[in-house]
């Protein structure tokens, strides 16, 4: 049966849910295989409320494409109105089998090169001001590139690098200050690697708990980067991390295990001279530049 999908368009940004497959994640359109008796109208609306949690109406097609080997996939702008998504499941799928990881609007320089080319095969040139966007990309040749999803380290030929999904906070108090973590002689964001099961935001609440003591609230996403470096066990790796804004709810020091780690509040120019980490400073670069527009 051919798959069925769904453009959700809202202010500039996609709603996209990220499937994990072989040990991979990405982002991808809510969508799945039509069913047997079902229209693929019917079909498209249905994986979007199992995926997402939100009821939506059909506005119009904006694809049909036709593999070589015979699948096919559709797909359909919809509108939800002012619901807001939320992280559902494959209802066919056992929980110990669960492909969906999280969800998130996004706009067009927060997606990888890889995942924006099936946009443009379900027809995201023709919603919203996506055309306009892409006008002014210009005439440099990039393949692939970077400079949509900024990538830091050296990442050298022939290795094979591990990817480390994971998530970071730019945390601020009254003052400006910027919450950071020390850990010996280094100084990074609050947060760390994201373990199986969780979606980005369970996972930076967790790292912010244990290695700050701060029960966060998560208010919107920065961007993504990556990360090149070596492990401490030897192993290349590449950091690929989403970056938030968040807020302080409450101080939680009993959470804090004895890790050698130390919560700091350092300004702006000091987290952003002193981040072990070329993307950190990137991320806090990006999300205090925004503030003050």
């Amino acid at each position: 049966m051919p798959r069925v999908q769904t453009i959700v368009y809202r202010n500039g940004r996609v709603l996209l849910v990220r499937h994990r497959a072989a040990g991979k994640e990405h982002w991808c359109l809510p969508g799945g295989a039509q069913l047997a008796g079902e229209c693929p109208e019917a079909g498209a609306l249905r994986e979007l409320a199992e995926e997402c949690n939100v009821q939506g109406v059909v506005v119009r097609q904006t694809s049909h494409v036709a593999g070589a080997l015979g699948d096919e996939t559709l797909t359909f702008l919809v509108d939800i109105g002012e619901q807001e998504p939320t992280l559902g499941r494959d209802p066919e799928l056992a929980d110990d089998e669960a492909v969906l990881t999280d969800l998130a609007w996004l706009a067009l320089d927060e997606i990888a090169e890889r995942d924006r080319v099936y946009l443009w095969a379900a027809g995201a040139l023709g919603v919203g001001d996506f055309l306009k966007d892409v006008q002014t990309w210009g005439d440099v040749i990039s393949y692939p590139g970077n400079d949509r999803c900024p990538a830091f380290g050296q990442r050298l030929a022939g290795v094979d690098y591990v990817e480390r999904p994971g998530s970071y906070a730019i945390i601020q108090d009254e003052d400006g200050r910027v919450a950071a973590v020390e850990s010996g002689t280094d100084l990074h964001l609050p947060g760390g690697g994201r373990e199986p099961g969780e979606t980005d935001v369970e996972s930076l609440q967790r790292e912010c708990r244990e290695e700050c003591g701060l029960a966060i609230e998560v208010l919107d996403r920065i961007g993504r980067a990556i990360q090149y470096g070596i492990s401490r066990q030897g192993e290349p790796i590449a950091k690929a991390c989403d970056y938030f804004r968040a807020r302080v709810l409450a101080s939680e020091p009993g959470e804090v295990p004895a890790k050698g780690e130390r919560l700091r509040w350092v300004t702006v120019d000091e987290a952003t001279q002193c981040l072990a980490h070329e993307a950190h400073a990137w991320a806090l670069r990006r999300a205090t530049t925004s503030c003050r527009h």
